[in-house]
This record gives structure tokens, C-alpha cells and sequence, in this order.
């Protein structure tokens, strides 16, 4: 076999590093397994952006979640669960530019510890507990992350 095919075959695919933040309920004082949270990330194409989707879409489009580091659990009311890091990221992306850079991080980091550090939350029934992760996506994709398949019991 010559050197040119040698090298051809073996040759790995470049590597895509994308950060995101991973955010998941608490149930009964316990966190919801890895796979049921919902994966945060900005596009580098698109700064003002958050793109949001599921675990499974980020594995189902090849990639590997890894260097996951717990920022914080909040307290929050229930109609907010969905919203409330997105509007965070979104705030702290009209001062940053290049995306999900680590002024980004610092200001969703701040916010976590002022929710955390708030006083007086009513013990309503409609309040929740997220738990706010930061990590890294690894994939081959320079811009996608998410790849969503047609479910099979569908006709």
C-alpha cells in the first residue's frame, strides 16, 4: 500500500468544539438523568441567537457531550422552566460578541448565584428547581449540532 493511500485512510475527521449550557428539572430533590435536558447552545454564524433542542438531537447528529461542570440549582415559578437561561443568554449576548464566549458564561454564572442568593421565595406550589450545567459539544458538524429524525411510529 503506498504512503498517499495509507495516509488517506487513516486520516481522522477534524473535531468541532461547540460550548452550550445543559439545563434540567429537579424532581423530589434529585436530578433528572442526563438525557432529559435540554441542550442551550448560540450558533457562531448567528450571535443574537439561542438555539435550544433536545440530548438526543446532539447525539442523534454525532455528537459527545463532554466536560459537563454544575453552575448551580435555581428556584423558579413553573411557567418560567423554559424560558429563563434562554433570556439569560440572550441578555448577556447584546454585550458579547462571538457567541458563547466566557463573558456569556460569567453573566449566567452571576445570575444563577442572585436567584440562588434571593430572599423570601414563596413556597407556592407552582415554583421549580433547575439545575444549570455548562459543557461542551463534540461533533464533526462546524455548525450543526442538532439533527432531528422522523419517529418510526409515525406512518
Amino acid at each position: 500500500m503506498d504512503l498517499w493511500l495509507k495516509c488517506f485512510c487513516l486520516r481522522k475527521p477534524k473535531k468541532y468544539y461547540h460550548p452550550c449550557f445543559l439545563v434540567g428539572p429537579v424532581i423530589r430533590g434529585k436530578p433528572v438523568e442526563y438525557f432529559n435536558r435540554r441542550v442551550l447552545r448560540v450558533p457562531a454564524a448567528d450571535v443574537c441567537q439561542v438555539e435550544s433542542g433536545p440530548y438526543g438531537a446532539v447525539i442523534d447528529g454525532g455528537g459527545v457531550i463532554r466536560d459537563v461542570q454544575w453552575m448551580g440549582r435555581i428556584t423558579i415559578p413553573i411557567e418560567k422552566h423554559l424560558s429563563i437561561v434562554d433570556n439569560w443568554v440572550n441578555d448577556a449576548l447584546d454585550s458579547s460578541v462571538g457567541g458563547l464566549s466566557d463573558s456569556v458564561i460569567e453573566a449566567v454564572q452571576t445570575r444563577i448565584d442572585e436567584v440562588g442568593h434571593s430572599e423570601a421565595l414563596s413556597a407556592e406550589d407552582n415554583m421549580m428547581e433547575l439545575d444549570v450545567f455548562r459543557a461542551t459539544i463534540v461533533n464533526r458538524s462546524e455548525d450543526e449540532v442538532f439533527l432531528y429524525h422522523k419517529p418510526n411510529s409515525f406512518p
